[in-house]
């Protein structure tokens, strides 16, 4: 079933998490810093930067055990490694190109899934994964897939 990605206004980066036009969870940001939280229905997740200058998230359920660890080893590249624990992989987000904002998810080079931008001039977005990858990684995806789009527009702001 797809899974939609619509941004809750115009000058948000917040986002309604969509299927069959049903609202099925969402992803928010905190105004400081790079952090935020999911929701999938009843369920709360958060997302945890591990330091002010540390290029590590963490997901876990609100009070609850932590899911999956990302680390944005350099600075200069759109690719994250984040370890998806309950499974034991390591999956690798990255762009799918330099001139798109696409972002492709494997694992030991197998495709997993990809978050894709209606396009150019917009954030609405389309989830494409299979039905082995659980609905919360899903949305840890997109959350740091957000993050790096929104770093690239504050960035290219002047």
């Amino acid at each position: 079933m797809t899974v939609r990605a619509i941004p809750q206004g115009l000058f948000t980066w917040n986002f309604e998490i969509r299927k069959a036009d049903n609202v099925v969870g969402m992803t928010t940001y905190r105004i400081f810093g790079e952090s935020g939280e999911l929701s999938l229905g009843e369920r709360q997740f958060v997302v945890e930067r591990q330091g002010p200058l540390s290029g590590q998230w963490r997901l876990a359920q609100r009070n609850g055990p932590e899911l999956a660890v990302a680390q944005k080893a350099n600075a200069f590249t759109r690719r994250i490694e984040m370890k998806w624990l309950e499974a034991g992989s390591v999956l690798t987000m990255e762009g799918v190109n330099p001139w798109s904002r696409t972002m492709k998810i494997t694992a030991n080079g197998n495709l997993l899934g990809r978050i894709v931008p209606d396009h150019l001039f917009t954030r609405k977005s389309t989830l494409e994964f299979g039905e082995d990858v659980p609905m919360e990684i899903q949305l840890f995806c997109l959350w740091l897939a957000v993050m790096l789009w929104r770093r690239a527009a504050n960035n290219s702001s002047g």
